[in-house]
């Protein structure tokens, strides 16, 4: 009588899920080709119930021995020092980045920030961190007028006009002229030339000033130039302001005769009202353009 066929193959399932079952369990580290070898031992029926405790068994020694190197590889003075070192070094980069961060913010800023002055006797502003809003020609009232307004203006040399404006009484207005040197102290062959101006605009600055008696700036604050005092002569009738002639003036193309109109004169010190010293008398008086 034939005997009944056997089926091994149950019995090495059930063994091999139990045995799976413990090795995930009991090995945490367990590695992709662990788990290769398993599936290539069952596929080709090639163990015994001891050959796969022996694996296992052998398989979790290995593994304990890569977790128990991995913790003292992070122990060891050399390593932790390094990652210490890395550490410090990430925390600087980090510090780096905010500190740029910060400057391009405030840079960006100071382009919507600015304070605008006029240059008296140039064509152009400075080259310090300044822009040209235009170029123009000094103008003012007549020296001998009585009405005449006092104060000196930069004239551009594009004027527009509203179409169609027209005075009613001619006789009654105020008259524009055009300024003029009136010393070679200003510059060289600058007598009776008409001087030019520039409005510029100073990035970043809030405040502008004008300080007589000085060519350099005080404390925290911004040279924009420095040049010569200027103002009306003493004995004209029209009243004049004092403004500040750069010390390396210019003069307008073609306005070489005298016209007067708006003049400029040298302003000296008086002793007396004046305190000499530190002023002294008919010394020229200096001028600076400082911004913050």
């Amino acid at each position: 009588m034939e005997k009944p066929r056997r089926h091994p193959e149950v019995n090495i399932v059930t063994i091999f899920t139990n045995m799976v079952t413990f090795v995930s369990i009991s090995c945490y580290q367990f590695q992709l080709r662990d788990w290769y070898a398993i599936f290539g031992i069952y596929n080709t029926m090639m163990f015994d119930c001891k050959q796969l405790c022996q694996w296992i068994v052998w398989t979790c020694f290995l593994n304990g021995i890569v977790a128990v190197k991995t913790r003292l590889l992070l122990n060891d003075p050399d390593i932790a020092s390094t990652l210490q070192h890395m550490t410090l070094e990430l925390q600087k980069l980090r510090a780096e980045v905010s500190t740029l961060t910060q400057k391009t913010s405030l840079l960006e800023n100071s382009k919507l920030t600015g304070s605008a002055y006029t240059r008296w006797g140039r064509k152009d502003c400075p080259i310090n961190g300044t822009e040209l809003v235009y170029t123009g020609i000094i103008g003012g009232g007549y020296y001998t007028h009585k009405g005449a307004p006092a104060n000196t203006i930069c004239l551009p040399h594009d004027p527009d006009f509203i179409h169609g404006d027209k005075v009613q009484f001619p006789s009654e207005v105020s008259t524009m002229y055009g300024g003029e040197y009136q010393d070679n102290y200003f510059g060289n062959n600058l007598y009776q030339n008409d001087p030019p101006c520039a409005v510029c605009r100073a990035t970043g600055k809030t405040s502008v000033v004008m300080i007589p008696g000085k060519t350099k700036c005080y404390r925290d604050w911004h040279l924009e130039y420095y040049g010569r005092l200027a103002a009306g002569r003493d004995i004209h009738e029209a009243a004049s302001e004092y403004i500040c002639v750069d010390h390396q003036a210019q003069y307008r193309e073609g306005g070489g005769t005298s016209q007067n109109g708006k003049m400029l004169y040298a302003v000296v010190a008086k002793c007396g009202t004046l305190p000499c010293p530190p002023y002294r008398e008919n010394a020229p008086i200096s001028c600076v353009v400082c911004s913050r």
